[in-house]
């Protein structure tokens, strides 16, 4: 019985991190929001984006660093509150 108290507060806070990542790639700027979203969701490698974007494999890399650190930096904004 504890298991499934446990299974179902850890769903709700999946739900809860999960609404927190889409709001806060809302936030971030089109060009990092669109090569995060390929990069996970889509599962393209960095080259497959970059033929799709029309820009350089180190471009997508750096927008993906970037990207990330910005999307961490809201998250935890978002989360304290």
């Amino acid at each position: 019985m504890a298991d499934d108290g446990a299974s179902v507060q850890e769903l709700i806070i999946k739900e809860e991190e999960k609404a927190l990542l889409e709001e806060c790639l809302r936030r971030i700027p089109e060009h990092y929001e669109t090569v995060i979203r390929k990069s996970y969701e889509e599962n393209k490698s960095c080259k497959e984006i970059a033929l799709e974007e029309n820009i350089s494999v180190r471009t997508v890399e750096t927008r993906l660093y970037r990207g990330k650190k910005i999307l961490r930096k809201c998250f935890e904004e978002l989360s304290k509150t």
